[in-house]
């Protein structure tokens, strides 16, 4: 599989119950954004607070996906949106993005 086949969500793996590898590499990327852009604090805030209507909220980015695809480089969209809509995934990003932050302050006090 060449990596353009990979970017783009299967049907087959939009019906998994449990998160793909492509789609964990995918939110591990856009864990490690939110903790680079420093938005540690708000993101886990709002992931927690929209973890029991996410499926709904990744019903309403299903919506607005054709429009986000214009842009390029957001082929990994489809891929987030399976993810985030998926039981486990909300919980997968949180855990992600506290291990990201913890990291990040391991190597700054290591400096």
């Amino acid at each position: 599989m060449t990596e353009d086949e990979d970017k783009y969500l299967s049907f087959e793996d939009e019906l998994k119950p449990e998160l793909t590898d492509r789609e964990k590499q995918v939110l591990n990327k856009f864990a490690r954004w939110i903790v680079s852009m420093g938005f540690t604090t708000p993101a886990i805030v709002m992931f927690q607070s929209a973890q029991p209507i996410g499926f709904l909220g990744s019903q309403l980015f299903l919506f607005f996906e054709p429009f986000v695809r214009i842009i390029p480089g957001t082929a990994g969209v489809s891929r987030m949106r399976s993810g985030l809509g998926k039981r486990e995934g909300i919980e997968y990003l949180l855990q992600q993005i506290e291990q990201e932050e913890a990291n990040r302050r391991n190597k700054n006090d290591k400096t």
